[in-house]
């Protein structure tokens, strides 16, 4: 696609988006201020396959999102257990998101409309960690399908269905300090907490 053909159906989705937000009575006045995301962010999200927009029964805006998460684990030599989890992102703002939650995911990705489940978890491993880890490994967990008010968004809902799993890591996978994942906009720390016995 030319950059004239590709600007021309940026333009077009955008019309079409603008149109349907403000035909179903969805306010843009708080779009794009705290941690509301822009229309420009919804956009680039739907033509690059990241989510889709749809109108439920009731009349009411719907963006689906496709992800993977997985629950990253590691037993050491003497039986301890520990998880892996995002432990905080600085930004190049200077803002930093701490996370650090056991009962959060280790880590998860987007996953395109189009994308084999397989494919967007050995990238989430790739991108997120800079490792190599095969999809055989990870072992499937129960669909989550959840839909919530969009915090991104607002006056939409979205609906989050994310295929989970766990994975156990192997002494050479198991770095004890940590991982880093360095982006153009921020950069995000992965570090181990020990699961205490219950």
């Amino acid at each position: 696609m030319s950059e004239s053909s590709s600007e021309a159906r940026y333009v077009e989705v955008y019309a079409q988006i603008e149109a349907l937000l403000l035909h179903q009575g969805v306010s843009l006045d708080l779009w794009g201020r705290g941690e509301a995301r822009t229309l420009q962010d919804l956009v680039k999200e739907v033509l690059q396959g990241e989510a889709t927009l749809d109108v439920d029964r009731e009349g009411k805006i719907v963006r689906t999102a496709l992800g993977v998460a997985i629950h990253v684990f590691y037993r050491d030599q003497d039986g301890a257990e520990y998880y892996l989890v995002e432990d905080r992102q600085e930004y190049k703002s200077g803002n930093v998101r701490r996370r650090g939650d056991i009962t959060h995911m280790s880590i998860g990705e987007k996953r395109k409309t189009a994308e084999l489940v397989q494919v967007a978890v050995e990238r989430a491993f790739a991108e997120e960690l800079q490792m190599r880890v095969s999809y055989d490994r990870c072992e499937p967990l129960p669909l989550r399908d959840i839909r919530t008010p969009s915090k991104a968004f607002p006056g939409i809902d979205t609906r989050y269905v994310t295929n989970m799993f766990r994975i156990v890591f192997t002494e050479g996978e198991y770095k004890p300090e940590g991982y880093i994942e360095v982006q153009e906009d921020k950069t995000t720390y992965f570090v181990w907490k020990r699961v205490e016995p219950t």
